[in-house]
């Protein structure tokens, strides 16, 4: 859905059809945090990355990563450990190599993982994909942020109401108005009792961009 039309939707609803109120890039910054709220409380969005892994090199980027799902290295599957828990069982983990066991994630930034032990095999002189060491890793995301009016919101369209919901709710919420602020605490049970509903229909598996893209990474 394009921004444009969750913000009529919203003047619609706050009766500002001419936007006195509530400016176009107030609105922007609301669509921002409702659907970045949506989709990191129902992990609506989910995503897979196929990665060609180098030698020696341990560190990933996964774009808009929020929680890792699951990873396989060369179609085996990784356990997924944090650096936190790596650290209580030994301080030299990060130098040691071998077939990667694990994936590792720290969840002060988990837009890098990294394989461990580090691969350590001997690159061909001629790349081949067919025989080439594979990082695949499935996650949940949270959106990219819009600017524009029209911009493209990667949340379906069918989820415009519960943005709807919660905006309303945000921007009447600080209201002085006793009135205005029990519209926005409504909207806000709208919005939760959508939630609940969805919460329940995305644990099914599925990804929100079906073209997973397969890239080679330089050591960071």
């Amino acid at each position: 859905m394009l921004v444009s039309d969750v913000i009529q939707r919203v003047k619609d609803i706050t009766a500002d059809v001419d936007g006195t109120r509530w400016s176009d890039s107030r609105l922007i910054r609301e669509i921002n945090a409702a659907q970045f709220h949506f989709c990191t409380t129902t992990n609506i969005l989910r995503d897979t990355v196929n990665l060609v892994v180098s030698p020696d090199q341990s560190n990933y980027t996964i774009p808009y990563c929020d929680t890792l799902l699951n990873g396989r290295y060369n179609n085996i599957p990784l356990s997924l450990i944090t650096t936190f828990d790596l650290d209580k069982t030994t301080s030299a983990w990060e130098t040691e190599q071998g077939e990667p066991k694990y994936l590792v994630f720290n969840n002060l930034n988990r837009s890098i993982v990294r394989l461990y032990p580090t691969p350590n095999f001997e690159a061909p002189e001629v790349f081949d994909l067919e025989t080439a060491n594979t990082l695949n890793i499935t996650y949940t995301k949270y959106p990219k942020e819009v600017l524009e009016t029209t911009d493209i919101l990667e949340v379906p369209d069918i989820y415009l109401e519960p943005l709807v919901y919660y905006i309303t709710g945000n921007l009447f919420r600080s209201d002085l108005d006793s009135l205005n602020r029990q519209f926005g605490a409504e909207q806000f049970q709208l919005y939760n009792s959508f939630i609940a509903k969805i919460k329940a229909s995305s644990s099914k598996s599925f990804i929100s961009n079906p073209d997973a893209f397969l890239a080679s990474y330089r050591r960071l």
